[in-house]
């Protein structure tokens, strides 16, 4: 019983790490969050939330937040619905990394 239980949990321990998702970061134009200085604040409050999100950087003046986010569990759509929930999703776009 107890090599039962031993190969059950190592088989758990290696499975659900081969099916998690990997680590990704996406940048989002959010033209609502230059409206006030205290939008970014609330941007990341309302992304920083979210299952999966790991970390948000918002900057007032260019209006872009950057996203840490595991993709097996989150992702942009995610985003974009938890941004309208505020009035945050009006022209929200990817941005494309800088080269």
């Amino acid at each position: 019983m107890k090599r039962l239980v031993l190969a059950l949990g190592l088989t758990a321990a290696l499975v659900v790490p081969a099916l998690a998702g990997g680590t990704e970061t996406l940048r989002l134009f959010i033209p609502g969050m230059t409206a006030c200085p205290s939008c970014p604040y609330i941007v990341k409050s309302l992304l920083t939330r979210l299952e999966g999100v790991k970390e948000v950087e918002t900057v007032y003046e260019t209006g872009i937040a950057t996203i840490v986010y595991d993709d097996g569990v989150v992702g942009p759509v995610d985003f974009v619905g938890a941004l309208a929930e505020y009035g945050y999703d009006e022209g929200v776009e990817i941005v494309e990394p800088e080269s």
